[in-house]
């Protein structure tokens, strides 16, 4: 059986694949996951933030030095972009309609997910399509993808500030990484398939997290969400990545999916401030229908774009 090169025909497989099993599974009979460890810290959540920390660290020991300022510039602007989409939206919902938002979406909701980033699928992604310094940029990319960060733009609209402690433990694997990588050649080899084995253990985690009945629940309110989410972030993300940077644009769409820990945010923002209590349910339910859909559109528009550079670039050279 071709198990795996057929799990790899789909862009993302590797990580998408285990995850919607997992998912199924979480739905069906999440008891299953819970036999006891080291099982259920392999196959669930228990081990999403180390399976991260493991890919943060390995990332990083593939980055060469040399190569630091151009990555910085890359996926830099690409971050700093996603950073300032996230907050200008938030502080405009914020100003004009309040917690309640609109059409049945809570600012919560909106928050949470507008300025949500999913690095697992786009290092699985940039795996497939990327090079050096698009893999470079998910060290990076996970300083803004914890759920605290949406609480944080929350506080930053209403006069708050940023957590700087959830910074430097996201920073410091992927900087050891980098020393050890660059010291000895040897550690670069050893950690360079590091990742690809990971990957799907992640999955599996992160689709442990997510009941597919609770997320239709959401129903036109998660659609409209959803669709609200790529019009904010990928039309904007996309025109930097092609106008600023000069690329093709499948680095910046597949920065813009929504990640599985999202669904955590509501409940986190609740004890960090109890006027969001109210919305937290409704939240959890929009945003889970949301990290479903993004995880199988995004890597689609991510396909179309790498594949469309690639045409071009064939064209070229038989010209």
């Amino acid at each position: 059986m071709n198990i795996l090169n057929n799990i790899k025909k789909f862009p993302g497989g590797l990580l998408i694949i285990p995850m919607f099993i997992a998912m199924l599974i979480n739905s069906i009979s999440p008891s299953i996951l819970q036999l006891g460890d080291p099982f259920t810290s392999i196959f669930t959540s228990k081990g999403t933030m180390c399976y991260i920390g493991m890919m943060l660290f390995i990332t990083g020991s593939q980055f060469e030095l040399s190569k630091l300022k151009l990555a910085l510039k890359r996926g830099g602007i690409l971050i700093l972009s996603k950073l300032l989409i996230s907050i200008i939206f938030c502080i405009l919902i914020v100003h004009f309609f309040g917690l309640n938002g609109f059409f049945g979406l809570s600012t919560l909701a909106l928050v949470t997910c507008i300025s949500s980033c999913n690095p697992s699928i786009y290092i699985a992604l940039m795996n497939d399509y990327g090079d050096d310094l698009d893999l470079a940029t998910f060290g990076m990319l996970n300083l803004i993808a914890v759920p605290t960060l949406p609480v944080c733009i929350l506080n930053i609209a209403n006069g708050g500030g940023m957590d700087i402690n959830t910074i430097l433990a996201t920073a410091i694997p992927f900087v050891l990484g980098i020393i050890l990588g660059n010291l000895d050649r040897n550690i670069y080899e050893m950690l360079k398939p590091g990742n690809s084995i990971i990957i799907p253990f992640l999955g599996f985690s992160l689709g442990s997290n997510i009941n597919i009945f609770d997320a239709f629940h959401a129903g036109i309110c998660g659609l409209l969400l959803l669709i609200i989410f790529y019009i904010v972030n990928t039309i904007p993300m996309i025109t930097v990545d092609k106008v600023f940077l000069n690329q093709p644009g499948y680095s910046a769409s597949a920065i813009c999916c929504i990640a599985g820990v999202s669904i955590a945010t509501p409940q986190l923002a609740a004890q960090v401030n109890s006027i969001y209590a109210p919305y937290v349910n409704s939240s959890v339910c929009q945003i889970a229908f949301t990290v479903i859909f993004s995880t199988f559109i995004t890597p689609l528009i991510t396909s179309f774009f790498a594949t469309s550079n690639r045409s071009t670039i064939d064209k070229q050279i038989i010209i």
